[in-house]
């Protein structure tokens, strides 16, 4: 079992990395996230093979969660439908160009940034965070097929990436740094992310952002349509169908970055 969340972990990695390195930028520590990784990594490593070789029972998970995750996704759907669906339109106009890209963010944040929208879209966003260790740690508890386990997987990684990203915007962006949070601002204007040792870590963060978010979302809808009666194979159908969307997504916006 703690295999199985340390591999969990792995996949959380690029997030996370990012989190990390936001986190000793405001301390003013120029290497020390580098250093704090190998801290994070060995420690962890260590406790996978000594449980592996311990080889301890898994015990199934008694808890009730099907409240909890009526509750998730009913978040997670109001979040699609306030902010998410939005914000990822107004990324891919970036193909555009960065005018069309800027002109469309002015117009949306005069929606999700408002005095009535944005605390609710935090609250859903910290939501999200909270019920989705809960759920983790619920699911990760017992061995699961190959569907749990992508859920968990993408779940893992979106948790750590919700909440970089609201430390990037609301902490770094906004009250340390002062700075208009634009495309320009994520893409590391005007160096870019590949010519900077610091920023070449968003690609990975953003790109897979994009694929698992929608992924988890499939993932999620498949859950729903088995428990309202839909065959197996027409609820898999489904959520390959969304993963395939995701990837197609994962593989056009980074491009524009």
């Amino acid at each position: 079992m703690l295999a199985r969340r340390i591999a969990h972990l792995a996949v959380a990695a690029p997030p996370l990395f990012v989190l990390i390195g936001v986190a000793f930028y405001l301390v003013h520590s120029t290497n020390g996230d580098f250093v704090f990784w190998w801290i994070l990594w060995l420690p962890a490593l260590a406790a996978a093979a000594w449980a592996m070789r311990r080889q301890g029972t898994d015990t199934a998970a008694s808890t009730n969660s099907i409240p909890l995750r009526v509750a998730h996704g009913t978040s997670a759907l109001l979040t699609v439908l306030i902010f998410l669906t939005l914000h990822l339109l107004n990324h891919a106009n970036a193909a555009f160009s960065h005018e069309f890209n800027q002109a469309m963010i002015n117009s949306l944040r005069k929606w999700y940034r408002s005095d009535v929208v944005q605390p609710v879209l935090v609250t859903l966003m910290l939501f999200q965070v909270v019920s989705g260790v809960i759920l983790f740690w619920r699911a990760t508890a017992t061995r699961s097929d190959l569907y749990r386990t992508l859920q968990t997987s993408t779940g893992a990684f979106l948790t750590a990436f919700i909440v970089s990203h609201l430390n990037a915007v609301f902490i770094l962006g906004c009250a340390v740094t002062k700075v208009d949070t634009t495309f320009l601002w994520a893409s590391g204007a005007p160096t870019g992310l590949l010519p900077d040792a610091w920023n070449v870590r968003l690609i990975p963060h953003y790109s897979l952002g994009v694929w698992f978010v929608v992924a988890h979302m499939g993932l999620g809808l498949r859950g729903v349509l088995l428990f309202h009666g839909v065959s197996p194979p027409a609820a898999d159908r489904v959520a390959w169908g969304v993963g395939a969307l995701g990837a197609r997504l994962h593989w056009r916006l980074p491009s524009h970055n």
